[in-house]
Parts: structure tokens; C-alpha cells; sequence
């Protein structure tokens, strides 16, 4: 998930043609906008959203989140072999 100063994982609980609900998310206001990016083989889906309600769930927030637009698939192509480096290390840490 993507918002303004944010860039967290969440875990995706129910999704629906209108939107959907993500439990271990950080705080996210009513109204602010986000932006959920679903990484799946060799697509990545990307949905913007508003953020309609937010509940407690324990350190985290469980959040509902409508979605504003069109949602865009990219097609991931690989150019050049992928050497290991930071980022790659900090996505095997999370």
C-alpha cells in the first residue's frame, strides 16, 4: 500500500467490485487517498482507493477502502538477469 509518507505490506481479507479491506494497515484517514499494488507472477495490478473506515486490529488498523478510477495491469518483462541487491534483501527480511 502507497499513500502520502507511506509504502507498507497489508494483508488483503475481502475484495469486491466496489473496494476492499486490508487488516495489518497502518492508519489511514476517511478520505485519504492510497494506492494498493497487487504483485501476481509476472503482473502487477494497481488500484487507487479512499479510505472509508478504519477499525483496531491489535498493533495495526483493519481499513475499508472504496476505489476511485480505473485499476491498471502492468505486464512485468524481464530485460537483463536480475542481480541480487538491498531491496531484494529487505523483501526476504518482510
Amino acid at each position: 500500500m502507497r499513500g502520502d509518507r507511506l509504502n507498507d505490506r497489508v494483508d488483503v481479507v475481502e475484495l469486491g467490485p466496489g473496494g476492499f479491506v486490508c487488516r495489518h494497515a497502518p492508519f489511514i484517514a476517511r478520505g485519504e487517498i492510497v494506492e494498493l499494488v497487487l504483485n501476481l507472477a509476472d503482473r502487477s495490478y494497481r488500484f487507487r482507493a479512499v479510505g472509508k473506515w478504519l477499525k483496531d486490529d491489535g498493533d495495526d488498523y483493519q481499513i475499508g477502502l472504496a476505489f476511485i478510477g480505473v485499476p491498471i495491469c502492468l505486464h512485468i518483462e524481464q530485460v537483463s538477469a536480475h542481480e541480487f541487491d538491498l531491496v531484494d534483501q529487505i523483501n526476504a527480511a518482510a
